[in-house]
């Protein structure tokens, strides 16, 4: 049945996909709705693909018309960033092209870059977290608790050689300090990450 329900979604995108493109009137707050179902209804690297590629394609109407209706907004990125959780690479790009589109990212666009990062193999993704959150106090964002839970989790979920588990496991506890100054009051799964990052990345004997 999850099949037939899966099989049923990917169709559904694919007749969908036509529509927006023959329709020039169509808007990017129409476009968050669509690559939201993509995300919701079916998390595949089709479903990916596909949100993408209309998302350049209605970002170069308004490149090419200047036309208001095609604007991506922040509410546009900040769903299609959803679409990119295990494809961090990209999604640090796309934070980078709507910081040149004049646009602010929000505290939940930035959390899910670093969930991205967390999602990934890269031995350095705690130290790519702590450039994110480094961003985001130069563009003056203030972390909410979860952002810097997301951070934390990052480093605990660090797996490398000795030294590369050693830096995540300072950068957790940077992490953490960094709270006390944006007043953000740990919480139980705070804590709970803390621990992990302990138990995983500290040396034996230590």
């Amino acid at each position: 049945i999850s099949k037939k329900r899966d099989d049923l979604r990917t169709n559904q995108m694919r007749n969908f996909t036509p529509m927006v493109r023959s329709n020039s009137d169509y808007s990017c707050v129409s476009l968050s709705f669509t690559v939201m179902r993509c995300v919701v209804q079916r998390k595949s690297t089709e479903s990916t693909l596909n949100a993408e590629n209309l998302f350049a394609e209605l970002k170069a109407k308004f490149d090419e018309r200047g036309d208001e209706k095609f604007r991506p907004t922040v509410d546009t990125y900040a769903t299609l960033f959803e679409a990119l959780l295990y494809s961090p690479l990209r999604a640090e790009e796309l934070l980078e092209d709507m910081l040149k589109d004049g646009l602010r990212p929000n505290t939940y666009i930035f959390s899910n870059v670093m969930i991205a990062w967390s999602k990934s193999l890269d031995p350095c993704k705690a130290a790519k977290t702590l450039r994110l959150l480094q961003k985001m106090r130069e563009l003056n964002i203030d972390p909410a608790l979860t952002t810097f839970n997301t951070a934390i989790g990052s480093c605990a979920r660090t797996v490398g050689k000795d030294e590369q588990q050693t830096a995540a496991l300072k950068i957790a506890f940077a992490i953490f300090r960094a709270m006390e100054r944006y007043q953000v009051e740990p919480n139980h799964v705070t804590f709970s990450i803390l621990f992990e990052c302990i138990g995983r990345l500290l040396p034996p004997g230590d």
